[in-house]
C-alpha cells in the first residue's frame, strides 16, 4: 500500500508556471491558463468574453478573460495580463507554434 503526503507540491510537467492565485497555472507554450483542484489533475480554463450589454451595464470590459474562485469569489483574470505579466518566460520555453515550426 501507497501513501501520499496531503499538501505535496505537486510535480507540473514542462511549461507551466504557477500565477499568485494557488491552483491555477498559466501554460506558457500555448498561453493557456489550466486548473488543479483537489483531484491533482491539469484542466484547461475556458477563455469568455462578457457580452458587450453586460460589460456596458456593469462598467467592464470586453476582452477575453478567464474566471477564477478565489476563497469562493469569482475574479477575473484578462488573458492580455497574463501574457504580458509572464512574457519574460516565453524564452525560457519554447511555444507551440516554435514546436510545430521545428518538426514541419
Amino acid at each position: 500500500m501507497t501513501y501520499q503526503i496531503v499538501g505535496a507540491p505537486p510535480s507540473l510537467p514542462a511549461g507551466y508556471i504557477s500565477i499568485k492565485y494557488p491552483g491555477y497555472f498559466w501554460h506558457v507554450p500555448s498561453q493557456t491558463l489550466w486548473s488543479m483542484k483537489v483531484t491533482g489533475v491539469l484542466k484547461p480554463m475556458a477563455c469568455r468574453r462578457i457580452p458587450p450589454a453586460i460589460a456596458q451595464m456593469y462598467g467592464l470590459t470586453t476582452d477575453p478573460c478567464y474566471q477564477i474562485s478565489v476563497n469562493g469569489r469569482k475574479r477575473r483574470l484578462r488573458k492580455a495580463d497574463l501574457e504580458r505579466q509572464y512574457v519574460n518566460y516565453r524564452a525560457m520555453i519554447p511555444t507551440v507554434k516554435e514546436i510545430q515550426g521545428e518538426l514541419f
